[in-house]
């Protein structure tokens, strides 16, 4: 072996590395997290949140007018945002 400590950092080095969780706060517009994070466009629509009319309104103002948890909210829109796109999903069994 030509670098052994490369090799060494290698073999420990994690075999999936852990992807940051995304940045989306109570402080943000709805419109700034639909424009960041597309995909979680869908958990708005769920909630009855129109970006159109809610779309400049912060999320913890959106929660309390429609009567939802913000911590709740926050960890929908993180997972939503996290979930790969509909189009990069390997079809089961295509592996």
């Amino acid at each position: 072996c030509v670098f052994p400590c490369v090799d060494h950092a290698e073999a420990l080095r994690p075999e999936k590395a852990h992807a940051p969780e995304p940045l989306i706060t109570e402080g943000m517009s709805a419109n700034a997290i639909v424009r960041t994070y597309p995909e979680t466009a869908r958990v708005f629509a769920r909630h009855g949140i129109w970006c159109g009319v809610d779309a400049c309104d912060c999320l913890d103002e959106l929660a309390w007018r429609h009567g939802l948890d913000v911590a709740q909210l926050l960890s929908e829109l993180r997972a939503a945002a996290q979930a790969p796109e509909p189009d990069m999903m390997v079809p089961a069994g295509a592996a």
